[in-house]
């Protein structure tokens, strides 16, 4: 479930929105002023919280995307605390950074350092 979305030609990160700009979105979408495109396909998609409230978005139904897994409830929580807790400490940080063949779920960078962050879960335990 990305962060990231394309809106109007600008990138939008679900995270870093207020519950008021949220809501705007959600409206705005219903409504068909705005559209959102998920950057990693070029696809439709809309805004949507879990059950655990963190913002993210989704692919319209539909609208296959062979770049993207399905990630849990807790694997999108957990990227956003990774998230927001780098930008609080004054990192530059990006979600689903792009790089080779690869999409980091978090990039975080200050000066010269780089840290990429890549949550897996083990469902067994």
């Amino acid at each position: 479930m990305p962060f990231k979305a394309n809106i109007d030609g600008i990138t939008v990160i679900s995270v870093d929105m207020s519950d008021e700009e949220w809501g705007a979105l959600k409206k705005a979408v219903r409504s068909k002023e705005v559209t959102i495109w998920i950057p990693c396909c070029g696809n439709l998609g809309y805004p949507r919280t879990s059950k655990l409230g963190v913002k993210h978005f989704v692919h319209k139904k539909g609208h296959k995307c062979n770049n993207w897994r399905v990630d849990s409830l807790e694997h999108i929580q957990i990227k956003a605390v990774i998230y927001s807790t780098c930008k609080e400490e004054g990192w530059n940080t990006y979600v689903e950074y792009r790089f080779n063949d690869c999409i980091a779920d978090v990039l975080a960078t200050n000066g010269e350092r780089k840290i990429v962050f890549e949550v897996q879960l083990n469902a067994r335990q």
